[in-house]
């Protein structure tokens, strides 16, 4: 579904036979770092990302950090914004969520990048999720002791393989049904575990 060396993907929506395009992220996409305000606090006035904050594909809200202080509107995170992690062990490095919902204002904070599209979101994401933008965020990364790095330079510079805007929509459209299809057969799979330990408890002497 996602184009190869040749900018051609080995399978296609019907009716689209372009070659994609060879762009780099910074073509593509606003990038750009968090504020630098301290958030280890329990609660507090305003809500920030943390490095925790992505799991999954997905932004973790049980795991953000606080501030007293005010925070500059630019930082204020958006719909369909992608936050990735240029600063985390080697393994983790180059993992990223994009933001559904927003159940209540959330600000951008430090070690993560915001990666704001210019083309459809979702491509993007699920662009960033393919194995080979995993290995490049890998081979990138500047590597130390207990951690790596991407700057933002080099994020920039990242190739990306983009078709037509119609193309990107459906493939966006198609991974995200699966994503919810997925979801709903995790929730099943769980409530079935925990009927199965409670007529366990129930059931036996």
């Amino acid at each position: 579904m996602f184009a190869d060396k040749t900018g051609y993907p080995a399978l296609r929506f019907k009716g689209f036979t372009e070659k994609w395009e060879q762009r780099k992220l910074g073509e593509i996409a606003d990038v750009s770092s968090g504020t630098s305000i301290d958030s280890r606090a329990t609660h507090g006035r305003n809500r920030v990302t943390r490095i925790e904050t992505i799991a999954n594909g997905e932004i973790d809200y049980k795991h953000i950090g606080w501030t007293h202080e005010n925070i500059d509107p630019r930082y204020n995170l958006k719909i369909n914004d992608i936050l990735y992690s240029n600063i985390n062990s080697i393994d983790h490095i180059g993992k990223n969520a994009i933001i559904k919902t927003l159940p209540f204002p959330l600000y951008h904070g430090m070690n993560l990048l915001r990666i704001v599209p210019r083309i459809n979101s979702l491509f993007m994401f699920y662009s960033l999720n393919t194995i080979e933008h995993r290995i490049w965020a890998k081979s990138h990364a500047n590597k130390a002791v207990s951690q790596a790095s991407i700057n933002q330079s080099t994020l920039n510079n990242q190739p990306f393989k983009v078709p037509k805007l119609e193309e990107q929509e459906k493939i966006g459209q198609l991974f995200q049904s699966l994503d919810k299809t997925i979801t709903l057969h995790d929730k099943k799979i769980q409530y079935l575990k925990q009927l199965k330990r409670g007529l366990l408890q129930k059931m036996f002497v």
